[in-house]
């Protein structure tokens, strides 16, 4: 029985990193192009009326539903568009790590493609997750009638069940995603749906597949504290918050109290550059969380390719 190597297989996506960083910035281009400005664009079509309702409040009225409606209009029109390049984005660049570990031959236009891998790709996401889901709640209404039922008896006998339903439950989707966790890589490089086939392909690697999802866990909440205090720094820098005498509550009121015009002004090249950051960040992170199950496959798999 072929077994993953758990180091390759965690940090695959530090190796494609390294050793494709042109790549990375291509992604981070595509996350910034129509994943990030189409939302600074809703956002500034926003801002007036935005602006109007700060003003009002500022002077204690209240907006009526005639103010409130460019907002709300604006919103719902532009929500169902972002939904859509939300959704095209993360297929888009979960096939393309995909394509780099598993095609790494294949790397016109930053391994960025629309096809049918990509289409059974995201077949087989949305699947696993209606199924997860499902299970999942017909899990919680089960354990809510015993519950109910044990409660005429003994509120500490309910208490206890229902500890131990919410653990079980817990534990059961995490061994559910583990053995389907391979379904996404699997069905983006055969071109076709696959999703109990994973859990073939996975037998005997729960645990070590568990590892790998350790410590990329761990991997990510290392770099979400790094780039939160780097975020946080920036936000006073920008503000002109920087020193510890202005550091105290009434200067940063008076900060965000502000026009929003003036505050879009003086934040606005630090947004931007932001969102610069923002998408190399991305797509560093979408290499680091999703190479690592690509990598997973092609070990078990035997499937071409050398990872990058």
């Amino acid at each position: 029985m072929a077994r993953i190597d758990i180091g390759k297989t965690a940090f695959a996506g530090f190796d494609l990193v390294a050793r494709r960083p042109l790549t990375i910035v291509g992604w981070a281009v595509f996350i910034l192009v129509l994943g990030i400005l189409p939302v600074a664009g809703v956002m500034a079509a926003m801002g007036p009326a935005f602006a109007d309702l700060v003003a009002l409040g500022k002077a204690g009225g209240e907006p009526t539903p005639d103010q409130m409606m460019p907002l709300i209009t604006t919103w719902y029109t532009a929500n169902p568009i972002l939904w859509v390049l939300s959704l095209l984005v993360r297929v888009m660049l979960a096939g393309a790590v995909f394509r780099a570990v598993l095609e790494p031959k294949n790397s016109g236009w930053a391994y960025l493609r629309l096809g049918m891998g990509e289409v059974m790709l995201g077949l087989v996401v949305i699947c696993m997750s209606i199924l997860l889901g499902v299970g999942a709640m017909i899990w919680v209404a089960v354990s809510a009638g015993v519950g109910i039922a044990l409660w005429q008896a003994s509120h500490a006998a309910t208490i206890g069940f229902g500890i131990v339903s919410g653990v079980a439950l817990v534990v059961a989707m995490i061994w559910l995603s583990l053995r389907f966790s391979l379904a996404a890589p699997m069905s983006f490089a055969e071109r076709n749906f696959r999703l109990f086939e994973s859990w073939t392909v996975t037998r005997g690697n729960a645990f070590n597949l568990l590892l790998v999802a350790i410590i990329i866990v761990l991997i990510v909440m290392v770099l979400e504290a790094v780039i939160g205090a780097l975020a946080f720094a920036g936000v006073f820098a920008a503000t002109g918050m920087v020193g510890p005498h202005n550091l105290d509550p009434h200067s940063i009121e008076e900060v965000f109290r502000q026009p929003p015009d003036v505050l879009l002004r003086q934040l606005g090249p630090w947004l931007l550059a932001g969102g610069v950051v923002a998408s190399l960040i991305g797509a560093a992170a979408t290499a680091i969380v999703t190479a690592p199950w690509a990598e997973a496959y092609r070990q078990l798999r035997g499937a071409p390719g050398s990872g990058v």
